[in-house]
């Protein structure tokens, strides 16, 4: 019989089987990056639709500029501006269907085949996903030495064209990388000419501590606008209003900013405007940041429940992640323990994961796991955890 986990041969693929697993209704899901959807701001969503629809016809329904409507950049950019990058204007700011669309703009306008991407492993699937129609190669971004930076080709002496990390709770070991270590990366940039790519989803869901200064205004030069460091901002109303919307942005550095908006028009022409007014009046009237409030009270609860829950179910040498903030908890199993075994284990228990190579472009760990918290209640999370114990303590005993 074919086991679940051998349908896993490429990022794609384990989105697929992670679906499929998830609307089993005798599976528990720790699997997807889901907001809760409890969350959801269902009444005033409708409303502003229907504001904008009514109010706004003659501008929302019809096609729109491929950077997006004017009033919803010059709010991120004021936002962008307020979080220290004081350079920002509504100039550098593109609107994108989603910000994984951000992703493989960013891909479609700079790389050719063959070019190279530094990054942190694990990284993001969904990243992976976006630039694979480019064929690029990739690197680590070097962290070693007083001077980290990035290594040129063996082969062509050619920097990476770009570089790519979430250092906010990153998905999917839900780390955050620390203030040193962003202006290490940042002082890099600059000195060899690579852009970075900062993707912050997550930001918005901290759950103690404090944010450290994003890499976007660590670059920013201080001077008027509009913008033209070494790092491209994406960020999204995905985790704060609803996925469904599909709006995100990109903060671009203005010399890169024609080319990406050249490659977006041959997308789609435009993010629908629609939706577009209708997150602006989302953002303006109060609905996001007091969503965004109720999910980080929701979020920090469960957790808090998991990694408690991991704390009294897990067998000696499984170790993770205790992140402050976002949506992932990453799990490292002993050595020489597969985790597509044990998702196969996992799913005939009832419980859907995410065996953590997927994450990986270039080494995989092949005894990790990504578990998320967000999508599912504190009791449920507890009932998970001990069946996935006590699967990976069976397996261990059966390996012994």
């Amino acid at each position: 019989m074919t086991k679940l986990a051998d349908w896993f041969e490429t990022s794609n693929d384990a989105t697929k089987v992670l679906l499929r697993l998830g609307a089993r209704p005798d599976v528990i899901s720790l699997a997807g990056g889901l907001p809760a959807p409890e969350l959801f701001p269902g009444d005033a969503v409708a409303d502003a639709f229907a504001h904008v629809a009514r109010d706004q016809a003659a501008v929302s329904l019809q096609y729109g500029p491929a950077e997006g409507i004017e009033p919803l950049r010059e709010m991120i950019a004021e936002q962008m501006r307020a979080e220290g990058a004081t350079s920002v204007t509504a100039e550098n700011v593109i609107i994108t269907t989603g910000s994984q669309q951000g992703l493989a703009l960013i891909g479609q306008t700079l790389l050719n085949k063959d070019d190279r991407v530094a990054l942190d492993e694990p990284t993001f699937l969904g990243a992976l996903d976006a630039w694979r129609p480019c064929e690029p190669g990739y690197t680590a971004i070097d962290w070693s030495g007083n001077a980290p930076g990035f290594k040129p080709s063996d082969d062509t002496g050619a920097m990476p064209k770009f570089a790519y990390c979430l250092p906010n709770f990153r998905n999917p070991t839900g780390e955050t990388m620390a203030l040193e270590q962003r202006r290490a990366l940042v002082a890099a940039a600059q000195r060899d000419d690579v852009v970075v790519i900062e993707d912050n989803p997550y930001g918005a869901l901290r759950y103690e501590g404090v944010q450290p200064a994003s890499l976007l205004s660590l670059a920013d030069n201080g001077g008027e606008g509009p913008y033209d460091g070494h790092v491209i901002y994406t960020g999204t109303v995905s985790k704060t209003l609803a996925p469904a919307l599909r709006v995100g942005w990109m903060v671009v550095p203005q010399r890169l900013v024609d080319g990406i908006i050249i490659s977006k028009q041959g997308l789609d022409l435009c993010t629908s405007p629609l939706t577009q007014y209708a997150a602006l009046r989302l953002i303006e009237t109060g609905v996001e940041a007091e969503t965004a409030t109720r999910a980080r009270d929701l979020y920090r609860g469960r957790r808090d429940a998991m990694l408690a829950a991991l704390e009294k179910d897990m067998p000696a040498g499984v170790t993770w992640t205790r992140p402050e903030g976002g949506m992932f908890v990453w799990l490292t199993l002993p050595e020489g323990a597969e985790s597509r075994d044990i998702f196969d284990r996992a799913a005939a228990a009832g419980v859907a994961i995410v065996p953590g190579d997927v994450f990986y472009a270039m080494s995989p760990s092949r005894n990790t796991i990504r578990l998320n918290f967000t999508n599912v209640p504190e009791p449920v999370i507890a009932e998970a955890v001990s069946r996935l114990a006590g699967v990976i303590a069976d397996r261990a005993r059966d390996a012994a």
